[in-house]
């Protein structure tokens, strides 16, 4: 029987991809996105939902593209190795399950194979939040503020090539110790798994997680959601340990999680709490969103998009830092002071009144503002 000719085993690689990829993703979206938003309600990480069809379209759009590259790497990882039961090819992939050490060898190769992944991926994921690179690589990430199950691989292509290192690192070290076909597999799904995890927007996790001493390593949803959410922080995917160590990790990122499973009580028990508090505003923001105006009370020294955030109005934002220009909008009426310190405008744009809604306040009593 002749060998599959290269296409068919590339294609044969994207299926499998694309398989995995949807089978998690449609899934978990249809349950706590469709189905069950109600029943889940009490799970949702980000009370106000601002993900929307234009989002979810964005996103599979983008995590097309890298299950395609995707695909390439596992083309290259599996289907090169002849498969064989000894060390003596190119990669020490191996399929007897009573070779070195059998399944407690397969298992702890599986572990370092996370490892690896995930110190890729904070190191990495901390470089291309750098001002210099941010705009250029990971906005297009970041632009999911309120993540959804397609977050997970929504990737400008030079990102999706830099997520790659991990595969490559995972190939080098197949090249050098005996691992496991199963530890491969199991470590492309479960990184599918974790990564949808990470970006479903609802907490999966019980409220007792990160009060056990060896549970709490592993990564929560909520922890990378509240990276999405504060832009800066909880850099780690699987693992806390590198924001731990390198203090990266969110200061109220325990608190917070405990919060979440309180919070619908506390709610119910003192619903005037919940209430936006009524107090003197020095300025009247009328936001136009969509062809939408949409009027907000602006606190001093408050920024106009958490002004916005703060009474549920949906305004388009990734960073927060002035670098993106994701909620850029333009001063029609009034005026608005501009941190200087935003590094995505020019002078040019700002004499002509363009405003980043993330670093500015209200100079005047009422501020008329077109969103982009």
């Amino acid at each position: 029987m002749m060998s599959e000719s290269f296409p068919e085993r590339l294609a044969a690689a994207i299926l499998d991809q694309g398989l995995w990829y949807f089978l998690w993703t449609v899934p978990v979206f249809l349950i706590f996105w469709v189905v069950g938003r109600t029943y889940f309600a009490n799970r949702r990480i980000q009370p106000v939902q601002r993900a929307n069809r234009r989002q979810y379209m964005d996103e599979i759009r983008h995590s097309l593209v890298f299950v395609l590259m995707y695909a390439v790497a596992d083309l290259f990882l599996l289907h090169t190795s002849s498969g064989a039961d000894d060390t003596s090819h190119s990669f020490k992939i191996y399929t007897d399950s009573t070779l070195h050490g059998g399944l407690p060898y397969a298992v702890f190769t599986c572990f370092v194979l996370f490892v690896i992944d995930d110190t890729w991926f904070y190191w990495m994921h901390r470089t291309i939040h750098h001002p210099l690179l941010y705009r250029y690589v990971h906005k297009v990430h970041h632009e999911s503020v309120d993540t959804t199950p397609f977050t997970a691989y929504r990737f400008h292509p030079l990102e999706g090539l830099l997520e790659m290192g991990s595969a490559l690192l995972v190939i080098g070290y197949a090249a050098l110790v005996p691992v496991h076909i199963g530890a491969i597999v199991a470590w492309q799904v479960g990184s599918i798994a974790f990564n949808v995890i990470g970006h479903m927007g609802y907490e999966v996790y019980p409220a007792w997680w990160n009060n056990n001493g060896l549970l709490k390593w592993k990564t929560t949803s909520m922890h990378h959601n509240m990276h999405h959410e504060r832009f800066e922080g909880n850099y780690g995917l699987y693992f806390r340990w590198w924001d731990l160590l390198m203090k990266t990790e969110v200061a109220d990122y325990e608190t917070t999680y405990r919060a979440l499973f309180t919070r619908n009580q506390h709610q119910a028990e003192n619903p005037a709490s919940h209430q936006t508090a009524i107090a003197p505003m020095v300025t009247q923001a009328h936001l136009t969103v969509n062809g939408l105006i949409q009027s907000i009370a602006v606190e001093p020294a408050e920024t106009i998009l958490n002004a916005a955030l703060r009474q549920g109005v949906a305004v388009p934002f990734s960073c927060q830092k002035g670098r993106c220009g994701t909620c850029r909008a333009t001063c029609t009426n009034g005026a608005v002071s501009l941190n200087e310190s935003q590094t995505y405008l020019s002078a040019e744009a700002i004499q002509r009144g363009e405003v980043l809604l993330c670093q500015s306040t209200a100079s005047s009593e009422r501020v008329d503002l077109l969103v982009s």
